[in-house]
């Protein structure tokens, strides 16, 4: 998994200890991204049609599709039947 994340966003900051807290840090690649309301940053719209940060992009699932991929990754590696 990738966050995009920035230093002075509370949120993103919110999110690491999140993931620390629940043990997922360790499978979780950290990507500074740079945002500000007057300078568009095309990787993060990319992954987000806000274009706000932190983002969790996680292989095979598109967050912000009507359905998520068939194929998409549990976050805990439990599966579904």
């Amino acid at each position: 998994m990738k966050l995009l994340y920035q230093t002075h966003s509370p949120y993103a900051r919110k999110t690491l200890v999140f993931a620390h807290e629940a043990g997922l840090a360790d499978r979780l690649q950290v990507v500074h991204q740079e945002t500000s309301p007057t300078v568009r940053n095309e990787q993060v719209f990319a992954e987000n049609p806000l274009g706000k940060v932190p983002v969790l992009v996680r292989p095979g699932f598109d967050e912000f599709s009507a359905r998520p991929s068939m194929r998409a990754t549990p976050l805990s590696g439990e599966t579904h039947d």
